[in-house]
């Protein structure tokens, strides 16, 4: 399966042309370690918790995302037609099976033209 890439379109099993569920991908994070005084660069809502993700730039790599206590990849997206909040969402759930979904998958890409 594709995995999620900054500025990537991807489709949620629940879009409806009435209800579109579609989101472009801001990154995927790492873990990562950072002094205490780093300041956030941005903050992101956790779509299983509800909690605020304060995300920081990496020191070490250009360009990379990181979430110092995750345990786990998380996906950071944001709606295509809406300017509200970013999300975020473990790499393992953004690319679990769903039987509710008609490709079996609870996301996937959308192809570009």
């Amino acid at each position: 399966m594709t995995q999620p890439k900054p500025g990537s379109t991807w489709q949620h099993f629940k879009h409806t042309p009435e209800t579109p569920h579609l989101y472009t991908i801001i990154c995927v994070t790492e873990a990562g370690e950072l002094p205490m005084d780093a300041f956030p660069y941005f903050t992101v809502v956790h779509t299983e918790t509800g909690a605020l993700l304060d995300l920081m730039a990496s020191a070490s790599t250009l360009g990379r995302w990181i979430y110092p206590v995750q345990v786990e990849p998380f996906v950071v997206y944001l709606p295509v037609n809406d300017n509200g909040k970013w999300w975020a969402r473990p790499l393992s759930s953004f690319m679990a099976p769903d039987d509710r979904s008609p490709t079996g998958q609870k996301f996937w890409p959308v192809p570009t033209a």
